[in-house]
């Protein structure tokens, strides 16, 4: 969160929000704690992953959706939720942002929590470098698809 330092420091008011990298495979608790500390919500950007590290078929995201009859989207959006993250999903499909809000009839349990800990590797799937920060400078949204 250096930039977020940056910026309490010189602010009169400090940010309510602070959208960073996080998800299971980057967990971020440092930067958690410094936003809670103050009071800044951590909005959770790429909350799948962009699906690396095979996320979709991780055995222990797996074996705990089939318990609870949820997917693995399912189980790692209740992991930012009970984790107190604002997670940003994407999706294109209809069915896919339903299934993404179908996640409150359930809780995951702290022996749960704490083995999705465990597959936390805490490194960022997102490099900054010259030539990505000149992609995102040229890029263009087309917000008609």
């Amino acid at each position: 969160p250096d930039r977020l330092v940056d910026l309490c420091r010189f602010v009169e008011v400090n940010p309510a929000v602070n959208q960073v990298e996080c998800n299971v495979f980057f967990q971020q608790h440092k930067a958690q704690d410094y936003m809670k500390s103050k009071g800044v919500q951590m909005q959770s950007w790429a909350p799948f992953a962009e699906g690396h590290n095979d996320l979709f078929h991780n055995e222990t995201l797996t074996t705990i959706g089939e318990k609870y009859g949820k997917s693995v989207a399912q189980v790692v959006l209740r992991w930012h939720i009970q984790m107190g993250f604002c997670p940003v999903p994407g999706s294109k499909s209809p069915a896919h942002i339903q299934e993404n809000g179908e996640i409150f009839d359930f809780a995951l349990t702290p022996e749960e929590m704490e083995r999705m800990a465990g597959i936390n590797r805490h490194t960022p799937f997102y490099q900054v470098t010259p030539e990505s920060l000149q992609r995102l400078a040229v890029t263009k949204c087309n917000f008609e698809e």
